[in-house]
């Protein structure tokens, strides 16, 4: 979907000032990208660029930070968001709900804790193709999670069956 598909395109100069609370000029949105992907594919984003511009497969340097932040750098992120009480988003990909339980777990008990203070707790359906893979799975975390907005474009929709938004 494009943005502007989902939102009319404003320019800075024609929109009324906005004022932040507390007089604060600086909003930080933090984000944590939560993906899976298949090794034997060319990775979808490099941190390190492969010799001569090639596509090695597997991608072994690129792979290992994948792994490491589903392994370890996940837990320790969420360590330090509750620590300092940050409110994150949360962005997953569809097979992480399937092969990471336990991430899936903390976000829908993070999603439950939000909603207990008065937070909305949305879901993107960005793929349509994951959301047929995993079928049940994906309608039983959204029925679990119960959010409050879904986005999603009539395939996506069409892909889940028969759930609808709360």
């Amino acid at each position: 979907m494009l943005p502007t598909e989902r939102f009319a395109y404003s320019a800075i100069k024609d929109r009324p000032r906005l004022v932040l609370p507390g007089g604060a000029r600086l909003v930080v949105w933090v984000i944590v990208n939560v993906e899976e992907w298949n090794p034997r594919d060319t990775m979808p984003r490099t941190v390190l660029t492969p010799p001569a511009g090639g596509a090695p497969m597997p991608d072994v340097p690129n792979w290992a930070w994948h792994e490491y932040g589903n392994r370890v750098g996940f837990w320790r992120m969420l360590e330090v968001l509750d620590r300092f009480q940050i409110r994150a988003a949360l962005a997953v990909n569809g097979s992480v709900i399937q092969s990471y339980e336990p991430i899936a777990g903390a976000a829908t008990a993070a999603a439950a804790a939000a909603r207990a203070h008065g937070a909305t707790v949305s879901v993107d359906l960005s793929s349509s193709a994951h959301i047929r893979e995993l079928g049940g799975t994906m309608r039983e975390r959204l029925e679990r999670t119960a959010p409050d907005i879904v986005f999603g474009n009539e395939r996506e929709w069409k892909a889940l069956g028969r759930f609808e938004a709360p």
